[in-house]
Parts: structure tokens; C-alpha cells; sequence
């Protein structure tokens, strides 16, 4: 039980790899305002939010905690999979805190899928699997592991700003 508890957990604060949520003083668009992409946009945000995605699991399964959270907005809210909300401080620290007794840890992803809400706005649906070693030897694996990012554009670069993840039982 406490295995699965810990799992639980780790897989929490790796969800927060996607997370957040937008500042509520940031100015809103008006409808004078551009609201959406072009075509071109979009492909061009898909990249950027794609690469960004690649970099924060390439930084995660490389342990690097601080360099993972670089995706991140500094306003972000992370919903994990237990249910509980965590801000960005609280995010990396219980990243680091979780990956003090990892050996190694493995995201891999499945598929990603993008919603444009608007020019400053998009939503990802990003799949993958966790696998995860301890440094007691036990392994753990997730086949499905779940997280809806909504990124913003801010300061010209795609952050993560809210995260909702979700996944599979461990499988021992």
C-alpha cells in the first residue's frame, strides 16, 4: 500500500509537469482584438508547445527538476492526480522531493493532441507512459498516464499556466 501511495504521489508531482493557471490580472482581449490563429499560426504553435513539451520530459527523465520547470509559468496551478491543486513552488518542490528516491525515471510519450482556444491561449492533451525505479530496486509502471495542459503565451514563449493529470493504476 504504501508502494502504491508513494507511485501516487511521484506520479502527482510528474504531473505537474503539466500545469497551471492563467493570472487573473493580465489584461483580457476585447473583441476588437485578434482571437485567432491562422493556419500557419497554428502549425507554427504546435511545434513551439510540442518542443516545450519534449523538453520537460527529456528534463524530467533526466531528473533535472529545475530545468523541467522552465515550461512552466511562474503563475501555474497543477491539479494531480490525487485531486490536490499545487502552485509552482509547491510543484517543484514536491518534484524534487519525489525524485530524491528515484533511480531513474522514464516519460514516454503516445500522442499529443491541441484545442486553439484563441492566439494566447491552447489547449494539449498529452499522453504517455511512466516507468519508474526506485533506488530500493522496486519498479513501477503506468500504460497511461494523462495530463490537459492549457499553455498562454507569455512574453512571446508558450508556458504552461494550468495542468490537470490523470493515469492508470501502477502495475508492479
Amino acid at each position: 500500500m504504501k508502494q502504491i501511495k508513494f507511485l501516487g504521489v511521484l506520479v502527482f508531482f510528474a504531473s505537474i509537469l503539466f500545469i497551471g493557471c492563467k493570472n487573473s490580472s493580465e489584461p483580457q482581449v476585447t473583441s476588437s482584438e485578434k482571437t485567432e490563429m491562422t493556419a500557419a499560426e497554428k502549425e507554427t504553435a504546435k511545434t513551439e508547445i510540442s518542443n516545450t513539451n519534449t523538453q520537460i520530459v527529456s528534463n524530467l527523465n533526466a531528473l533535472d527538476v529545475e530545468a523541467a520547470m522552465q515550461g512552466y509559468s511562474k503563475d501555474v496551478t497543477s491539479v494531480g492526480v490525487a485531486g490536490a491543486n499545487s502552485d509552482y513552488q509547491t510543484l517543484e518542490n514536491g518534484l524534487k522531493e519525489a525524485f530524491s528516491v528515484l533511480n531513474s525515471f522514464s516519460l514516454k510519450k503516445v500522442s499529443e493532441d491541441f484545442l486553439f482556444i484563441s492566439d494566447t491561449f491552447v489547449l494539449c492533451t498529452w499522453i504517455g507512459t511512466v516507468e519508474v525505479e526506485r533506488k530500493t530496486g522496486e519498479r513501477f509502471k503506468n500504460d497511461v498516464h494523462t495530463a490537459s495542459l492549457l499553455y498562454s503565451k507569455i512574453d512571446n514563449e508558450w508556458k504552461i499556466v494550468y495542468e490537470h493529470a490523470s493515469e492508470t493504476p501502477a502495475k508492479h
